[in-house]
């Protein structure tokens, strides 16, 4: 990454050790920014031992008197909503835009005086990106037409833990055996899904909302003790992931050809009692926020994981989907969908976004047969219930496996 220059950073020296943040930032900072910086800034100050916290109250208060704003709080009483409405997404006003570069002059301060790391310096800069690049260059899509369409159960006004078990999970379960289009000629099947379940009337209930993972993994059993689906659930959905080196070329552009050469792998598999478990699925994580995107960073997009690192496969992407190759065949292909604007997030239900990672299943039986390693499923399926559309929904989970078999290896 190129050196930037800021204007007149020198200043920040003359930081008055007395100075206090003002009770207005303290109480409002987390209404103009998302709350993830004022929870950066403390963990900042508190890991490097340095006034990150405080500078940046002042460098917001220099900045503010050379602009002639005032602090002053409008209608904001959460970040840019209200705890019982929905929150608006990607949104911005001058007060913010002050605290992000305040923010942002604040970590380069410190960068230049030694106070902070280049890795921590580089990737909290490129965070403050409102957008991936390659992500804003790929659109997202209509639902498929095989996509979950729930018929809404019988009992679905009774709030409680029973409301899940009413689902219909067979049309979810069978999603394991779907042949997917847009690999060519391959046959390609569904690696895995996840998203919020349509309603067949088109008219969901008002208390009632559900979503779905369905993440395929390969497996070995060195013994008869297993472990429980919901013991596995978090790291092949989250540990399972990619991360952009900070100062490697590209890191605004995930998915642009040559972008893997600079991701760095999260776990590569993991020993449950008597299962060995190998991701297949990874997060291909972006440094920036996405916050006009918001919606892809709730469904962080799935691409292949470390497993297949041996294959060089390379990313890519077109306008309606992202990919990976091999000796330029694509054997794996994702894509997302959305209903609506969103640009509003409401906390009591999931937002109409889903993406889907597809195989090329002769490829892919291949190279797990090699590696004397079974294939499965596991799903888990989220519901958020609540009595009343201003009350705070509840959220209930169940997990299984599908087609996890007990014959030891």
């Amino acid at each position: 990454m190129s050196e930037t220059r800021y204007h007149d950073l020198e200043r920040l020296a003359c930081f008055p050790r007395d100075f206090s943040p003002s009770e207005f930032f303290l109480d409002y900072i987390r209404s103009f920014l998302p709350p993830i910086y004022f929870g950066t800034a403390q963990n900042l100050s508190r890991k490097y031992r340095v006034d990150f916290l405080e500078v940046w109250a002042w460098e917001s208060s220099n900045l503010m008197k050379e602009l002639s704003f005032k602090e002053e709080l409008g209608e904001y009483g959460s970040y840019l909503g209200r705890e019982s409405k929905p929150m608006v997404m990607g949104a911005s006003v001058h007060l913010s835009e002050v605290y992000r570069s305040a923010f942002i002059r604040t970590l380069a301060w410190f960068h230049m005086i030694g106070g902070i790391p280049d890795d921590v310096y580089f990737g909290q800069t490129l965070r403050n990106t409102p957008i991936d690049l390659s992500l804003w260059d790929i659109g997202t899509n209509a639902p498929p037409k095989w996509w979950p369409v729930l018929s809404r159960p019988v009992a679905s006004d009774q709030a409680g833990e029973e409301t899940i078990q009413l689902l219909d999970w067979q049309k979810l379960r069978d999603l394991i055996v779907l042949e997917t289009e847009g690999l060519g000629p391959h046959n390609s099947r569904l690696l895995s899904a996840e998203g919020t379940c349509l309603w067949a009337d088109d008219i969901p209930p008002e208390n009632l909302s559900v979503h779905f993972a369905l993440v395929g993994f390969a497996y070995q059993c060195k013994g008869g003790k297993l472990p429980s689906a919901d013991q596995v659930v978090d790291p092949l959905l989250w540990e399972s992931c990619w991360m952009p080196y900070p100062k490697g070329a590209g890191v605004l552009s995930i998915f642009d050809p040559g972008s893997e050469r600079v991701l760095i792998p999260g776990e590569l598999e993991w020993d449950f009692l008597d299962l060995r478990v190998v991701p297949l699925v990874a997060r291909i994580r972006s440094l920036a926020r996405n916050s006009w995107q918001w919606f892809r960073g709730y469904h962080v997009p799935w691409g292949l994981s470390a497993f297949f690192g041996d294959a060089r496969a390379s990313l890519g992407h077109d306008d309606r989907s992202w990919f990976h190759s091999v000796e330029g065949n694509r054997v794996a292909l994702g894509h997302d969908w959305r209903l609506g604007s969103l640009e509003r997030d409401d906390d009591g239900v999931f937002p109409l976004h889903g993406q889907v990672l597809a195989v090329d299943w002769d490829w892919l039986s291949s190279l797990l047969e090699k590696d004397d390693l079974r294939f499965a499923h596991l799903l888990q399926v989220k519901a958020k219930v609540r009595e009343y559309s201003y009350d705070q929904a509840n959220e209930y989970s169940q997990t299984e496996f599908i087609n996890l078999g007990r014959i030891v290896t």
